[in-house]
Order: C-alpha cells, then structure tokens, then sequence
C-alpha cells in the first residue's frame, strides 16, 4: 500500500543528454537539458537524484520505488561505500535517500530492461529523448571526470593541427596522415630488430648512403652499382643490384596489394604480410639499414 513508484532515464545522442522522470501517480512529467559532455553514466544518475529530490517535496508516502533501466547506475549506488573515485552526485543521491528515510520512508531502487514494454520506462525514455532540446537547463557543477574526453579530444586536435602544419617529417605524413595512439607493432609479437628495419622505412631515416651523406659521413650520395642518389626507396624498388630478391619481393606481397604500388604506398598499408616479406628482402640482400 501507498508504493509510489518514480521512473528515470537518461539520454545522449550528438545534439547533447538529457535526463528525465515520470511520475505516473500524478501524471508529472520533468525533463532537464544536460551538456553534450555528460556521459550518459552521470545523465542516468542525475536523473535519478532530480528524481528524488522531488519526492522529497511530496506528502503521504509510504515506500518510495525508484525504478531506472540504467544497471551500471543502480550497481554503482548499491555498492557506493566501497567505491574510492565517487562523483559528488552519487554522494548527493546517498545524502537525498537518506534524508527521506528520516521521514520513515522507505527507499527502494528497482530495476527494469529498458524498451520492454514497461509504461512508466517507455514515458521516461522518450522524455529523456525529448529532454535533450526542450528540457530544463541545469544549474548545476559537474564531476570533473566529466571533462575527460572533451579535454582529450580538443588535445588530439590541436596536436593533429601542428602536426599537419610541420615542416618536419615530411615523408612520414605521406606514410601516415593521422596522429594516432596506436602505434603500427601494437598487439604484435616482432622482434626489436623487425621494428627496426620498418621504422627506419616508415621515417626514411636508414643506413644508405643518401641519408649518410646529408648527415655528414659520406662523401656521395650515389648507388655505386645504378649511378642514381641511393636512398630507402632506391635500394626496396628500383636497385638493379637486387632485381632478383626484389622479383620475389613483389611476387610475395602482390595477394595483399593492389598494382601498380610504390614505395609510400607499401609502407602505408601497415600490413603485417607486406612488412614481414620487407624485411625478408632486406635480411635477403645483406644490408643493415
């Protein structure tokens, strides 16, 4: 008897979040605009504290049922004493339940699959949905683990900005365009002189003598077999010395490359098969690079 049960949901999507919940014994409805930064985590927990923040103000309950689709939410204030990293809204929910309590009011989470048929759910989704451009704006402080990914996001841009804009490492965006924090080996078993070589290709930084000649330790810059300026890519595609390696070369990597193909072409595709029978032809014509 006098069970009065409360539905929450949160909603994110590009234009932003929302949070939202249903009050079906009177019919009320409340939907609150949230940031585009909000992780749907804290929308569903926010939603869930307005919630009872507005029970707080009600009359004549007995057991208030608060009921969320969202499990990692109602985990997450079921398990909050153990917690060592809790945003101030899972404090503040704890402090809100804990004071209806006081009123001797009984407080109950309660799960429910979301978009399973359930009434009360179905209307706090789609105020939660609606909540992202007609809902109330909140004013409120966020967890600042809630800047996280907006504040990585606008680093990775400036970085690709001046990374594009260089000067330097000229022949290595035409290899790789993009900044990334995965580096071309990541979850692979190579060994370190494998890297070696590929990396020394991939920056066009090796052993030939047009690299050791800009650098000081040569005299020329000249293949002493083609008469031609001996770099990286000489040596891997035109080098009449290694015809016959450079036959089986192309032979091994054309089922993972279309023709025709050059240098930065094969280099780009960071395909293991392709790298692997590279560094086969440099081990094959008995030069360190």
């Amino acid at each position: 008897k006098n069970n009065f049960c409360l539905f929450t949901d949160g909603s994110k999507n590009s234009m932003g979040c929302g949070a939202a919940f249903y009050d079906r014994q009177n019919q009320y409805k409340a939907m609150y605009k949230l940031p585009s930064f909000c992780t749907i985590f804290l929308v569903e927990l926010i939603a869930i504290y307005k919630a009872l923040m507005y029970a707080d103000t009600l009359q004549n309950i007995n057991n208030l049922i608060i009921i969320s689709d969202s499990q990692s939410s109602l985990l997450y204030l079921q398990n909050f004493a153990s917690n060592k990293k809790d945003n101030y809204i899972g404090l503040r929910i704890i402090e809100m339940i804990k004071k209806i309590e006081d009123k001797y009011i009984g407080v109950k989470m309660g799960w429910v699959k979301g978009h399973d048929g359930v009434k009360g759910n179905e209307v706090a989704d789609c105020l939660a949905k609606k909540a992202v451009m007609e809902g109330d704006t909140i004013d409120m402080k966020f967890p600042y683990r809630e800047f996280y990914p907006k504040i990585k996001q606008n680093v990775w841009q400036r970085m690709q900005e001046e990374y594009t804009e260089s000067k330097k490492g000229q022949f290595y965006k035409k290899i790789n365009n993009r900044i990334s924090d995965r580096p071309w080996y990541k979850g692979e078993d190579l060994k370190k002189n494998f890297c070696r070589i590929i990396n020394r290709l991939r920056t066009n930084h090796g052993l030939c003598a047009a690299y050791l000649h800009k650098i000081g330790i040569f005299n020329n810059e000249k293949c002493a077999t083609c008469n031609e300026k001996e770099t990286l890519e000489h040596i891997l595609m035109t080098c009449r010395k290694y015809k016959n390696e450079r036959r089986i070369l192309f032979h091994e990597i054309t089922p993972y490359i279309e023709h025709p193909f050059n240098y930065v072409f094969i280099l780009s595709t960071a395909n293991r098969e392709i790298y692997k029978n590279i560094v086969k032809f440099i081990k094959s014509i008995k030069i360190k690079i």
